[in-house]
């Protein structure tokens, strides 16, 4: 396994969860954590490579945990919006239709 195989599918893991694609997200997320284990598994144990690497998955998928959370905390607030304006929208009086001008010829 070579780290650009990592980088690959970490940036498709934060291309995924930028788009808020999150059926990709929960597909690409094992397959980063199973490429990982097994970049760790080719190193010798006590390889401060390891160390890193490690550090690295942790930090990618705590920043993936943290863009969802806030998106999905995003999406409730506009639809708490949009929930809120709707019931004044709905509950006034009706809007006449636009004024429109007839020419003859």
């Amino acid at each position: 396994m070579t780290p650009n195989r990592l980088t690959e599918l970490e940036n498709r893991l934060r291309s995924a969860v930028i788009a808020r694609r999150y059926h990709e997200v929960r597909r690409i997320a094992p397959q980063f954590c199973a490429a990982a284990r097994t970049a760790i598994g080719e190193l010798r144990p006590g390889d401060p490579l390891r160390r890193e690497t490690v550090l690295y998955v942790d930090r990618t998928l705590e920043w993936a945990r943290v863009m969802m959370i806030l998106a999905r905390t995003s999406l409730t607030s506009e639809l708490r919006r949009f929930i809120f304006l709707h019931r004044y929208v709905s509950s006034g009086p009706p809007i006449p239709p636009a004024a429109t001008t007839r020419l003859e010829a």
